[in-house]
Parts: C-alpha cells; structure tokens; sequence
C-alpha cells in the first residue's frame, strides 16, 4: 500500500500547526483542511484529523495567492507607517497579506476570501472522517449544513450528503429527518435524482415489525448503487443497528414486564420438554435397533 497519503496528511498537519500560534483555538476553516481529510480518509488516520473538526468555527481564513489574482477589495488604500495611504495608483506596491490570521493592531486585516468550493468540501469529508469515527450526531450536523446551502443547482457534494445524510439519519433515529432548511431547488432535484434512496426515506423502525428485514430487502434490491456510492458497509450497520434494537427490546420485556417474562421462560420450558422427549425417544430407537442387531 503507498505511503503517500500518509506522508500527506503529516505534511498538512505540520502546516495547520504552524498556522496558529500557541494556545489559538484551531476554528478557522481553511483550504489545507480539505487536503488533511483526504488523505485522513485513505490512509485510514481517522484519529489524526478528529482534532481539525472542531464543534464550532469562528471564521473563515484569508487566503491569498501571490502573483494570483487579488481582489479589489484586498487592493484599496491602506495607511502606511508614515501616515499617508499607499495604492497601486500611486505606484507603491500594496502590502503582501498571507495566509492565517491577522494580528495587526493598528491596520485593519484585509477582507476575508475563500473559494466556495473549499466550504463545501470542508463540510462533505469532515463528515464522512466523523463517519469512519463513528461520531454520527456530528456528522448529521455536517451533512445537513451542506445540504441546506441555498444555490440553484445542486451540487454532486450535496447530492452525495443527502444519501448519507438517509443512511445516517436512520442509524441515528431510525427514520430519515428531513432538512429544514433546504432550498426549493435541492428539494425538487434530490427527489428526482435520488433514485432508490426514496425508498429508504419511507422506513420507519418500529418494534412491533421487522424492519430490519425491510431493509435488507431494499438493500439487495440497490446493491450495485449502494456499492457504487460507497454505501454498502453503511447501510449494513443500519439492519445491524435495527436488529440490536429489537434484541434490547426483548431484554427489557424480560426485565420489565413480569407476565411477558413468564410467558417467555415457559415457551422456553415447553421447548426444552419437547426436546427432551424426542431426545429420549430417539435415544429408545436407537437401543431397540441395535438389540435387533444382537
């Protein structure tokens, strides 16, 4: 197996410890955290990248390309040491901002840019790091964040983040939740291209049938799509997960109600009865044969 991802996320995690200086909190969101996730997620370091998800983000990190194109925004006047403004009319050349934060006291840090796509990729692998964590509430949160982005086009991010978003939701609550805070387009778009995945939306656990059964069936029935999505393992720990509940439901009939409890151990004894006699029974044959034998 290469090493390169490993070498990877070692490089970005040295980098992202060096942007903060010591005792900062680690909540700015930048493009380097998107790098560390990927390789997170294919070397396998889950516990590595945990640290760079934090519960809340303060803001969004300035990052500007030297030699890029600036924003004009990023180009005004600005006060210099002297007290007259230099700008580029002028023929000084502005000052050069890098990336992290800005601890300049008397001149005012330049305005905040970052590329949309670098959000939405922070918002999709950070949740599926939190996935291989098993931190699923977290990552519920996550998903949802992107999915309720308002844009006009739905994205394949956001597509991907509403199929794991019905997958998490039911290992989670055992029904798939619904995002308030969608947009109309993304409402109208996921439906249609969704596919099989609206059969999921219709499950409900419930303890009085087996639902666990219901979506093993879907489960065979989308197999190749599951497979493809990378689902497959996800959608397993669902029947699981529904499967120990109707176990934990037994446990607490035995435990609480005393009329079940009995019903139960005396199903149990009439078992043992049964098979005892037909134990005995054949016990008795199998004397009688060898007798004939002699």
């Amino acid at each position: 197996m290469s090493r390169l991802p490993e070498i990877g996320q070692n490089i970005v995690t040295t980098a992202l410890n060096q942007l903060y200086p010591p005792g900062f909190p680690k909540k700015l969101l930048t493009s380097a955290h998107c790098a560390l996730f990927a390789c997170a997620l294919q070397s396998k370091d889950i516990q590595g990248a945990l640290p760079f998800i934090p519960d809340d983000l303060d803001g969004i990190c300035h990052e500007y390309v030297e030699g890029g194109n600036e924003p004009t925004s990023a180009l005004e006047s600005q006060p210099s040491s002297s007290g007259t403004s230099t700008s580029p009319a002028s023929g000084v050349q502005p000052r050069k901002v890098r990336s992290g934060p800005q601890y300049v006291g008397s001149i005012a840090p330049p305005p905040i840019r970052l590329e949309s796509k670098w959000v939405v990729l922070y918002l999709y692998q950070a949740a599926l790091v939190l996935i291989e964590a098993n931190d699923f509430q977290k990552a519920l949160i996550l998903l949802e964040c992107l999915i309720g982005l308002a844009t006009n086009v739905i994205s394949e991010y956001q597509l991907e983040a509403s199929k794991k978003h019905i997958l998490v939701s039911l290992l989670v609550y055992g029904h798939s939740t619904e995002v308030s805070e969608k947009s109309p387009a993304v409402v109208r778009l996921t439906k249609t291209r969704l596919g099989d995945y609206n059969n999921l939306c219709q499950v409900t656990f419930s303890r009085k049938k087996d639902t666990a059964a219901e979506v093993h069936s879907i489960m065979q029935k989308m197999s190749k799509t599951l497979e493809k999505d990378d689902n497959l393992g996800l959608i397993k720990r669902v029947i699981d997960e529904m499967r120990y509940k109707n176990c934990d439901r037994c446990r607490k009939d035995l435990l609480i109600d005393p009329s079940r409890r009995n019903q139960i151990i005396g199903s149990f004894k009439n078992g043992r009865r049964v098979f005892s006699n037909y134990q005995g029974t054949g016990r008795t044959k199998t004397a009688q044969c060898e007798n004939r034998r002699k």
